[in-house]
């Protein structure tokens, strides 16, 4: 088959000929030009024969481009499989000791810590207003949204561990177990803060009602799940997994990015929502507890696989001599506790969770600065069964990554039982009481950076808290001595008022000194 196709250009002077070109194929071609010229008009004929049709060709005609211009065909093959960034950390081995760690010190204070102690009921911000908006008219509203909360709650938590398990047995089996742990290292980590946080603040539910209506204090005979209302658990465990979902959608591709990855979990950060708000219209947490609970699911369930692996690349510089970024420290800790009326030891289990942002330099050639931050909740026992309390937040500003100074918060609990030091008489109405004392004060914050870096550290902070029992207030310092990567020691000293079961009528508790050792995992970043 042969075609031929003639350009005509015309001009009503002489100009120069306009080319043609054609499709790129492998069709052989002859080009023949003649060419005629007269005093008003250049004709150009190009010839072009071929032994068949092109891609672009029907029927010896071009055919039309009905498409919009510019516009790239779809892949419509196969995603590519998914594989591990090798910039990425894998799942190293001081994750496994701090998880293995973490998870059997939950089993054990899960089995042996008592519930907590009695906190407080007061509304806290938005707490009334959202009760009063939310919360279920009648006591089958409350069971029903209860039921649908923890519903989605399983739903949810089951939902990262399918979807590694997935990609596990039909795209990458490293990819899956890499995305199985993380996932697991983020949710004993919820549940660490989940249990201490409920433990050290013993919150009462917003449905618990006293047994002596006429004092309004006495909540003995309600069971222990009446003080764990901060924060909310469910809240904390949903967005772990809903947020985990997302780190691995945003690092990953699982559906191949785009829309489908955003629309799965902007879809579980929803069903997350809903179940968080149910727990306020099952009436079973303040508003407060939720917003807590959900700030630090995404927090373990966004922040440490994002920090831990896909943020950073696995070849950073020598970790002996990168400064850290950030910090998880579990320690079990005990020591002793002595006043001028009597001495008794303690024990119990602390979590800390730091980070560093840098700030820069105020010139090209001075100091660099940074804004350190701190939170540690800590559970101690006596053996004279006391518990002792105490959440700190601390922020501070580093200059020359030496010398922090800023402030810390600090909340203190302190709840002994009453012994047979009242006198007979009393014994019996005194029975299953308990003399308590919280304890909120500010006060600066000192920090200084001795050594530190990945490999090991050397930090000395002190707390000072001048407003505490309207007088001089207390004084805490602490060491953390990082002796390898993933192992540190923690020594802490500080005074403290305490209320004594030994004598009931004093006005002031009095001062004691409590000393404490420590041993724990570290997970620096």
């Amino acid at each position: 088959m042969v075609m031929f196709v003639a350009v005509t250009v015309a001009t009503p002077q002489a100009t120069t000929s306009t080319p043609t070109s054609t499709p790129t194929s492998t069709r052989a071609t002859t080009t023949s030009t003649r060419a005629t010229t007269t005093s008003t008009t250049t004709r150009t004929e190009t010839v072009v024969r071929a032994t068949e049709p092109g891609p672009h060709e029907h029927n010896g005609r071009e055919r039309p481009n009905l498409g919009p211009p510019n516009l790239e065909q779809p892949n419509l093959g196969p995603p590519e499989p998914l594989s591990w960034n090798v910039d990425w950390p894998r799942f190293r081995t001081e994750e496994w000791l701090f998880t293995a760690g973490l998870g059997a010190g939950l089993g054990a204070g899960l089995a042996f810590l008592d519930d907590p102690p009695r906190g407080g009921k007061t509304p806290w911000l938005f707490d009334t207003f959202l009760r009063r908006q939310l919360g279920a008219k009648n006591q089958r509203g409350r069971e029903r949204a209860a039921i649908a909360s923890d519903v989605l709650q399983h739903i949810l938590v089951a939902y990262p561990y399918a979807e590694s398990a997935y990609v596990g047995l039909f795209s990458d089996g490293d990819v899956g177990w890499q995305m199985a742990l993380i996932n697991t290292e983020s949710f004993v980590v919820s549940a660490a803060m989940i249990l201490l946080s409920k433990r050290l603040v013993g919150r009462l539910r917003p449905y618990a009602e006293p047994c002596n209506d006429a004092t309004g204090d006495d909540y003995t005979c309600r069971d222990g799940a009446v003080t764990r209302s901060f924060f909310c658990a469910h809240c904390a465990a949903s967005f772990t997994a809903a947020s985990l979902s997302c780190a691995h959608h945003q690092a990953l591709d699982l559906f191949g990015g785009g829309t489908k990855d955003a629309l799965t979990c902007g879809g579980l950060l929803a069903l997350a929502t809903t179940t968080s708000m149910l727990r306020i219209v099952a009436d079973q947490h303040w508003g407060t507890d939720v917003v807590a609970g959900a700030a630090a699911g995404v927090l373990t369930g966004y922040g440490l696989p994002l920090l831990l692996h896909y943020a950073r690349p696995s070849n950073d510089a020598d970790p002996r001599t990168t400064p850290v970024a950030g910090l998880i420290r579990l320690t079990l800790e005990a020591g002793l506790f002595a006043s001028r009326r009597e001495t008794e030891w303690v024990g119990g289990a602390g979590l800390t969770v730091g980070g560093r942002l840098p700030l820069g330099s105020l010139s090209s050639t001075g100091p660099t600065f940074n804004v350190v931050f701190e939170a540690e909740g800590r559970l101690l026992r006596s053996s004279r069964a006391m518990y002792f309390q105490e959440a700190i937040a601390a922020s501070a500003v580093e200059w020359g990554q030496i010398f922090g100074l800023g402030v810390a918060v600090n909340l203190r609990h302190h709840d002994r039982p009453s012994f047979d030091s009242a006198p007979a008489a009393e014994t019996t109405s005194r029975s299953g009481s308990s003399t308590t004392q919280t304890q909120v004060a500010l006060g600066p914050w000192v920090r200084l950076r001795l050594y530190e870096n990945l490999e090991s550290a050397l930090t000395w902070t002190t707390r000072w808290v001048p407003i505490l029992d309207g007088e001089l207030g207390t004084l805490g310092t602490s060491i953390d001595w990082a002796i390898a990567r993933w192992v540190a020691f923690r020594f802490d000293a500080a005074t403290h008022r305490i209320p004594l079961s030994s004598q009931p009528g004093d006005v002031r508790p009095p001062r004691g000194i409590m000393a404490l050792a420590g041993i724990g995992g570290r997970i620096p970043w």
